[in-house]
């Protein structure tokens, strides 16, 4: 994940390591749930502004193990910014495909 341009706003002011996304987390009740029994996720980033041959625009799907925490060190960072954030998902990135 060497180009980080295409991540969202929420998520490039938490930029914590280069195999790590973490995204402010406020009412994933029923996501830290599922992922309790079923950490895979799986995430489909796109951006209009990356040029491929065929014109502008390409997607990539990443794969990884996600996890929610509502303490530690990670969650102060994310409520130091976002202070509605009742903890922090964190997704473990494990590959990045890009799609055609």
């Amino acid at each position: 994940m060497e180009d980080k341009e295409w991540l969202g706003d929420y998520i490039r002011e938490l930029d914590i390591g280069e195999d790590r996304i973490v995204i402010p987390a406020g009412h994933y009740e029923e996501t830290e749930e599922n992922l309790k029994s079923n950490n895979e996720i799986q995430l489909l980033r796109a951006s209009k502004g990356v040029k491929v041959s065929h014109g502008p625009g390409q997607g990539c799907i990443i794969e990884g193990e996600g996890k929610t925490e509502t303490d530690g060190e990670i969650v102060e960072k994310a409520r130091e910014r976002f202070e509605w954030a009742r903890g922090a998902l964190i997704i473990e990135v494990t590959a990045d495909k890009a799609q055609l």
